[in-house]
């Protein structure tokens, strides 16, 4: 069977890859370089003979994927064959694919397994908390909806980094099983608290805990990308809400424009009434873009980013 794993979600791609190697438990799978062509792959694959213990292959990014020339289309379609006629497992991994490309169109043809992994939005809490605490479960912990809340708000959307952050709590908190918000505080990262703390600075709108959190964040050495990253995602979530109250939009209105439950805008706006940064924080925004710019166009590193936007919140 062929196995189409796609999208920019590293966290998710690898998940979903253990997954389906976790469904073959006697089955090794062997790793193979991109630059494989088609003829290299099916002389792997069809090497097994009966006397041979069967293998899985997981290939990651072919270049044939993106442009197949028609010999090799009948080589693929011999792959295909083969995988399903000796249930060979076979992983294609990519990050992005061209649905038009014949390649593309032959594997969609043939009914092969199909994931995409792009990863879930800013906005998408609710199915963040939900995946984490799938992944959570089959690492035999169970994670309570409160604690995923506080690790999405400490660590924004960075699913691998909060994988990692469930894996290690789960092992410190041993013989329990189940993590609960108390247990963030002894056993996560010494940096946990700072992000946290930044992001209840951010919505409540504290300019001298924005920046004392940061520099205790660049002090303890977290990556200055990791540290921007949090910050665009609490901005990115409180933002749309702020517009909305300035627009005065019901909750519920504000609610169905961002695919929220009503009950949580409310309890953001109720924080956000407060918040003596709500007027100045749309300002910030293209701050942010030319910091982000100067960032991408080396012009500046992430430290003297951070440096910088912290210098742009005193005045």
């Amino acid at each position: 069977m062929i196995h189409l794993i796609y999208g920019d979600d590293t966290a998710q791609i690898e998940e979903k890859v253990q997954d389906i190697r976790s469904s073959y438990p006697d089955t090794p799978f062997e790793k193979i370089q991109n630059k494989i062509t088609l003829s290299n792959l099916f002389s792997i694959c069809s090497s097994c003979d009966m006397f041979s213990s069967q293998k899985g292959y997981i290939v990651y990014d072919p270049n044939w994927l993106k442009k197949a020339q028609k010999d090799e289309l009948e080589l693929l379609k011999k792959i295909i064959e083969f995988s399903q006629d000796e249930a060979t497992q076979i992983l294609i991994i990519c990050k992005s694919i061209d649905k038009r490309s014949a390649a593309y169109k032959q594997l969609k043809k043939s009914n092969s397994n199909e994931y995409i992994c792009n990863g879930f939005k800013d906005w998408e809490e609710d199915k963040m908390v939900e995946w984490l605490q799938s992944f959570a479960k089959s690492k035999k912990i169970s994670i309570a909806t409160e604690p995923t809340r506080l690790l999405l708000n400490a660590y924004g959307n960075n699913l691998g980094l909060i994988k990692k952050e469930i894996e290690k709590i789960g092992t410190t908190i041993l013989p329990k099983t189940t993590i609960e918000s108390a247990d963030l505080t002894h056993a996560a990262s010494n940096a946990f608290g700072h992000y946290n703390q930044l992001s209840k600075s951010i919505n409540e709108g504290h300019i001298d805990q924005i920046i004392k959190s940061i520099h205790q964040l660049m002090t303890l050495k977290e990556d200055p990308h990791k540290i921007l990253n949090q910050l665009l995602f609490q901005l990115n979530n409180i933002i749309p809400i702020i517009l909305g109250m300035k627009n005065k939009l019901s909750n519920d209105t504000i609610a169905k424009k961002l695919n929220k439950h009503p009950f949580f805008i409310k309890k953001q706006m109720q924080t956000l009434q407060r918040n003596t940064l709500k007027n100045k924080l749309i300002s910030i925004i293209p701050k942010l873009a030319m910091i982000d710019k100067e960032l991408k166009q080396g012009k500046l590193s992430g430290k003297q980013c951070l440096i910088k936007l912290c210098t742009e919140l005193k005045h």
